[in-house]
Formats: C-alpha cells, structure tokens, sequence
C-alpha cells in the first residue's frame, strides 16, 4: 500500500472515531490504531468546522494550551457547561456581563472528569443565567438543533446537547434545575444523567436554583453515561456491568409506567414512540405497572402549579447570586433576563415560603407514587424540538421538574424512532440508587439495539466545501 493510500485509511479511521463513544476512542488510542494527537486535533477541527453554524461554544482552550495527563482517555477534549467552573477559562453562565469572569480552580465534577484523563476544552453555550429551555442566547448566539437548523436544541444545556450530538465533542457535562440536562438531551437524540440530590456536589457552578440544580454528564452512549456518570459519583466503573450477560437490573421489578399522558397533553407521536418502546423493558425482566399520574395528585394542573413555583425559587435565587450585578449593573442584562428577575423581586418571602411548601408537597406525592414499584418511566418530553421562532410549550418542562422536585434520580434514553426529530424517555429511580439507573441504561441499549447515528444536518455540514468554508469563517471568529 503507499504512503497515500495509509494517509487515507488512517484519516477514514479518525473520521470514522470522531462519530463513536469515548470507550471506543480510548480504546483505538489504546490498540495503537490512532494517535491520541491525531484524533485530538482532529476533534477540533471538526468543532471548528461545525462552530458557526451551531453555536454550541462560548470558549475553546487553545490546543497547545493542554495540559500532561497520562490517564486512560488520553487527554480526549469534552465540554463543560459554562456555567461550571474550568480553571483558566471564563464562567460566563452564557451573560455578557461575566465575559471576563476567569475561574481560578476547577470545579470538583471538573477535577473527577481529569482524574480518568478527560480535558475539559470548551465551554458550552447556555440559556443565560441557565433560566430558560430553549438556549435563545443574544449574546453568544441561539444554540442550534443539530438534527434541524433553526430548531431548539433545548435548555439550559443547549450548547452540551449540541456540541455531543453533532460530534464536535465526545460527551459533555451539564446543568438540571427543572430538566435542563434532559430535555436538551431529548431534543438531541443523546443518554443523560440527572442525579439524585447532594449525590454529585454543584460546588464550583453558578447557581439557578440551590434545591432543585444537579450537575449530570450528556454522552451519545449508555456505557459513555455509565462511565462518566460513576466518575462523578467517585467510583470506578465495574467493567462487569458491560458483560452483556449480566443480570438485568429489571429483572423481577416493577416499572411504573403512566396511562393519562395524553392528557397531560403528550403528542400523539412520542405516545406512540413510548408505547413500542415498552418491549424492549419487559424483555428485560420488568413488569409493567400501569399507574395514573392524576390519581397520584399529579396532573396537569398540578404539574404546571409545581412548574411555576420551581420558576420562582430559580428567579430568587438568582436574584442572590447576581445581587451585584442587579443592584449596579441591571442595565447590562438581556431585557429577558430583567423580565425574570424582576419578577422575582416583586415577590415577598412570604410568596417564596409558599412555592417551597408547594414544592414540597409535590416531592411527597413523587415519592408515594415512587413507591408502588421500582422505577417509574415516562416520555422526557412532551413534544419534540420546535423552531426557535415557535412559543415554549408552556408544559416543556412538567415531567421532567418531577425529578428535581423530589431529589430523585433520572436518566434520559434516546427512544428508537421513525421521525425526522429525536425524543427522549426518562426513568426515575428512588433516592440513592443513581448507579443502578446507570446500569439500567447499559442493559436497554444492549436490548434495544439502539445505534446512535450521525444527524443529517450534521452531514451536510460536513460536505468537503462546507467544511472548509466553516473552519476557515471559525478561524476569523477566534475559534
């Protein structure tokens, strides 16, 4: 074979890595098919190339700039939400007003993803502040849908959801205060972890909300979320619970599943997706336990209240955070985000002490319905992604808040599809038990077969001239 023809192979191996799982990297890094230089710079260039069109990035550490790490992922660059401490680079929380704000430590999740050897190399575009669900941004530009330019790619995680579904980075850490990791997460196609409350620390973020915030990784595999997902929680991954003969953790169990989602106003076609989706969790062992949402005092009308009081508690809360830049620089915020903080000023103690009792209630009768079964699945999302230009659902955000209201678990799966636009379904777990929902996830892809692919709109993107037109308009923009 000539020099050429190598050249070749070796590019198409890169190509071919930079659209699996980390595992998969690591372990051609590994075997000596691909050098972690290579795929590394790769892996920017394909950032680079993807960056204008996406918005995915607010700051990129030079290449140059990583730094020795000898750990088993080979320094791969990931994504950090910017709304997580990277030491060296700013936390901006996705305000222009902290365009400067350079962290001086890593934020603890930050410290775990170096210990196995990942390189947190870029900050994530964001909903400012983390208080919103669609990654509109008027300063670092609205995160696009890399299934649908144009389209969501969710929030407040957008940019993580994008920058992992894309391939312009492997995996990606982000943000869930009422479903702002899953519901990006949906809407792209991706796995995501929320974990259980106090079970993963938010030390070294900027705070939406102090009682409902989780920090949780978004990756394009179940044995990528279990990996980083373990990380976090400050353990090492059995490697076990990759055998695909490993008992399922459904076996024998009871699995909650709704049967008024219609009227919690769920599409008719992620209806459709959940139901087929249902065998897949009975060939692993489960046994479906129909259950009613409204009869557990959780329908639509109590789901929108308990959405509304976890929107209060963000706005105070924020209004605590950037209490300096309230007082003295108001006039430096978006007028979105004047609208929401002053909304929160204009409640009284009084008003906030009701939504925590509200909230609370609702953590109670999460809990009570938790406890007829073992795990409780529901769709992620009621609907898919919607243009930018399109109203929020006002019900974006009801099942996912479930989870941050009660301190509970979550993972978001990829559900198998037809439709042009991924979705997503989400399990809840009882307090606790995060890492047996991270195995959980391991066995349904296994079962499921589910393959994650590369979306088309990425494709064109990625067409020879597109590509060189992009990275050169990312090298002007300081990319």
């Amino acid at each position: 074979m000539t020099i050429a023809a190598n050249s070749q192979t070796n590019q198409d191996l890169i190509e071919h890595l930079l659209e699996q799982d980390l595992c998969a990297q690591s372990r051609a890094i590994e075997l000596g098919e691909v050098s972690a230089d290579a795929l590394r710079r790769a892996q920017y260039q394909r950032l680079q190339a993807l960056q204008p069109a996406l918005h995915a990035v607010i700051n990129l550490a030079p290449l140059d700039s990583m730094p020795i790490n000898h750990g088993p992922l080979a320094n791969l660059p990931v994504g950090v939400k910017d709304n997580i401490d990277v030491a060296g680079m700013v936390t901006s929380c996705g305000m222009q007003v902290y365009a400067e704000a350079v962290a001086r430590k890593d934020a603890p999740v930050v410290r775990l993803l170096r210990s196995i050897g990942l390189w947190p190399a870029a900050k994530l575009n964001m909903h400012e502040g983390a208080l919103g669900a669609t990654n509109h941004n008027s300063w670092a530009g609205d995160c696009q849908n890399p299934w649908q330019l144009g389209y969501t790619a969710g929030g407040s995680s957008g940019g993580s959801a994008a920058a992992v579904a894309s391939t312009m980075l492997a995996a990606a850490l982000g943000s869930d205060t009422m479903g702002s990791v899953r519901v990006p997460a949906s809407y792209c196609g991706l796995f995501a972890y929320k974990p259980g409350k106090s079970m993963i620390t938010n030390d070294g973020s900027v705070a939406c909300c102090h009682s409902l915030d989780s920090i949780g990784p978004l990756t394009r595999s179940a044995r990528d979320l279990a990996l980083l997902g373990y990380t976090l929680l400050g353990d090492d991954l059995d490697p076990d619970l990759l055998k695909p003969e490993a008992v399922s953790p459904l076996q024998g169990k009871r699995l909650l599943v709704p049967t008024d989602l219609a009227s919690m106003d769920v599409s008719s076609d992620i209806l459709a997706d959940f139901t087929a989706a249902l065998t897949d969790f009975q060939a692993l062992g489960a046994e479906i336990v129909p259950v009613s949402l409204s009869e557990a005092g959780l329908d639509a009308e109590a789901l929108g209240k308990a959405r509304r009081a976890g929107l209060l508690l963000c706005e105070r809360d924020m209004l605590r955070t950037h209490a300096d830049v309230w007082q003295q620089q108001r006039s430096a915020l978006t007028p979105y985000l004047q609208s929401m903080l002053g909304y929160g000023e204009s409640k009284s103690n009084t008003d906030e002490a009701r939504a925590r009792q509200q909230l609370k209630e609702v953590a109670d009768k999460v809990n009570t319905l938790l406890s007829l079964g073992d795990f409780l699945l529901m769709p992620t999302t009621p609907q898919r992604a919607f243009p930018l230009t399109d109203p929020v659902p006002a019900n974006q955000a009801d099942l996912t808040c479930l989870a941050n209201i009660a301190g509970v678990p979550a993972i978001n799966l990829p559900m198998p599809t037809s439709q042009a636009l991924p979705a997503g379904m989400q399990i809840l777990n009882k307090r606790g038990e995060d890492r047996v929902l991270l195995t959980l996830a391991l066995h349904w892809q296994q079962q499921s077969g589910f393959v994650w692919q590369l979306p088309n709109a990425v494709k064109a993107l990625l067409q020879p001239q597109d590509t060189i037109q992009a990275f050169h308009s990312a090298c002007r923009d300081g990319l």
